[in-house]
């Protein structure tokens, strides 16, 4: 959005205890950047546009990035936890995805407890 920040930072101390929980959960956790944008990428035509501006993007996605700029101008502090189930041109997305789901929330249960219960 022009005039806004290109990237937004997340509070450091909620970072930190989301990455602290890493040890609790079943999956890989990582911090990282990731795009986000206002239609669905289903090709890597926009991922490679996408890594030509950012060379540091680990995923691409929709909601994230509507929260994270409305707790910086409110000034809220805020962390988003992201499970990545989709690959772009994978043809089993729909499969893995149901596939996939249950052990995202469990996992991201796991990391919001631990952040709650240590902020």
């Amino acid at each position: 959005i022009p005039g806004q920040p290109a990237v937004f930072i997340p509070d450091e101390k909620l970072k930190n205890l989301a990455l602290e929980a890493k040890d609790k959960i079943e999956w890989s956790l990582v911090e990282a950047k990731v795009a986000s944008g206002d239609r669905f990428v289903y090709s890597k035509i926009p991922v490679q546009k996408i890594n030509a501006l950012y060379d540091d993007i680990l995923a691409i996605e929709m909601e994230a990035g509507a929260i994270a700029h409305i707790a910086t101008i409110y000034n809220v502090p805020f962390l988003i936890i992201r499970s990545i189930s989709d690959v772009v041109e994978d043809l089993n997305q729909a499969t893995d995805y149901e596939s996939f789901l249950s052990g995202a929330v469990k996992n991201a249960t796991s990391i919001l407890k631990y952040v709650i219960e240590n902020y």
